[in-house]
């Protein structure tokens, strides 16, 4: 077994010296071919940026996700709305406002290959803090300044759409305060002026009261002394009247429940209507008055803790290194590529050596001729004329000239893009 092995590598050996010329051109192509479309091949430009984003923020980002998700999965909600068409799309407009004119589909076309061109990944903590995450944000693009430009903007962009939604969900909440209290207000004013007007009503009743007891006093006057019992009551009750007049609105109910008592059967069911109906507006006035206190202290604390989170949100999330112009290529890999370029080229011309050598039928050594079963008579040895042995060395010469400085070449560029990539 390995003795027929070793005849195969012999024989393959053997081949590839015979196709020796061939095998070098195969190489030379199919390597060329290779590492000639890493350099056609437009340099990819990569711009990262790293943000800082505390957990609490990542919270309000997951709050319609399950409690228990990981930081990883919180990454991938963040990635989704840092990814969505219409934050992209915006992105781009912002720094490219012709897009705007252009058709949809074009629109949607750039919008899709930045999408595809945009990575959001989870980063270790180099922090002592455990509150926080990192995560870096990075575009490709062929222009090095529009992939830093992009990245840049694509975060900060986010940051002040998020803002402004916190900002525009607290207008509506405060919006909606201000309709709440102008109502409350609009009904507590309404009261005040029901209650006004039952007043007017009753310091009217009160006086026209005051009008037949000032005339019963004057006929009982004509008649008796100011001793008199019966002028005495009379003049206690205008009295009792007078003071009760100069009482204020809110103690309407009150009054009306004195003038009841003095007054005896004057207008009793008149009188105990309008204390029922006071007494009724005075408690929806109250809790009308409670009500509107109550929006007005939620305005103030909405006002305030908008403020406050506004100044808290732009803490949450801060850009630890923001993206720069990119100097370097990330893309085509042309170390990969000079290497696969070689493989590729042996491979090839191993493969190709191979394939020619099936097709050729023609006998070639003398234990094909003993396999027809024919006696083999006489061997006639190939005899080479001097003129072409020599032209055969020349050849060879040639060949391994043009390999060796071929092999050469190749090994110069791969030793430059060595230390291109490694030079800051």
């Amino acid at each position: 077994m390995d003795k027929a092995q070793g005849m195969d590598i012999k024989k393959y050996a053997q081949l590839l010296f015979e196709k020796r010329v061939i095998f070098a051109v195969i190489v030379a192509v199919v390597a060329s071919t290779i590492i000639a479309v890493s350099y056609l091949q437009s340099r990819i430009y990569e711009a990262t940026s790293t943000v800082m984003i505390e957990r609490n923020f990542l919270d309000e980002v997951m709050k319609d996700i399950a409690v228990t998700a990981t930081v990883d999965d919180r990454i991938k909600a963040l990635e989704v709305t840092l990814k969505s068409r219409a934050h992209v799309k915006n992105v781009l407009i912002e720094l490219d406002p012709a897009l705007a004119k252009k058709s949809e589909k074009e629109v949607a076309k750039r919008v899709e290959a930045y999408r595809a061109l945009t990575e959001v990944k989870l980063e270790p903590n180099r922090t002592f803090r455990r509150d926080m995450d990192l995560f870096t944000v990075s575009a490709r693009n062929v222009n090095p300044a529009a992939a830093r430009d992009y990245v840049n903007t694509l975060i900060r962009r986010y940051v002040d759409d998020s803002l402004k939604s916190k900002q525009d969900e607290t207008f509506g909440a405060n919006r909606f305060l201000m309709g709440q209290i102008n109502l409350f207000k609009e009904k507590n004013n309404a009261i005040e002026r029901e209650i006004g007007r039952l007043s007017r009503e009753k310091d009217y009743i009160a006086q026209k009261q005051m009008a037949k007891l000032q005339a019963r006093l004057d006929e009982l006057r004509m008649q008796y002394t100011d001793n008199h019992p019966d002028v005495a009551k009379v003049r206690a009750e205008i009295d009792l009247l007078k003071t009760q007049l100069q009482k204020k609105t809110g103690e309407s109910s009150a009054y009306f429940a004195d003038i009841g008592q003095e007054q005896g059967t004057a207008q009793p069911q008149g009188n105990a209507k309008d204390r029922g109906k006071v007494t009724d507006l005075e408690r929806e006035r109250e809790t009308y008055r409670k009500i509107y206190q109550d929006l007005v202290a939620t305005l103030g604390k909405s006002e305030v803790t908008t403020h406050i989170e506004a100044q808290e949100k732009g803490g949450m999330l801060r850009v630890l290194e923001p993206a720069v112009l990119p100097l370097k290529p990330v893309s085509p890999d042309r170390v990969k590529f000079i290497l696969l370029g070689i493989l590729g080229g042996l491979g090839a011309g191993v493969g190709f050596v191979i394939l020619l050598d099936s097709f050729d039928h023609s006998v070639k050594t003398l234990d094909i001729v003993k396999s027809f079963g024919h006696p083999v008579l006489v061997v006639i040895p190939h005899v080479e004329h001097p003129e072409d042995s020599l032209k055969a060395k020349r050849r060879d010469l040639l060949l391994y000239t043009c390999s060796g400085l071929y092999l050469a070449g190749i090994a110069a560029l791969l030793v430059r893009e060595l230390l291109w990539r490694t030079t800051p």
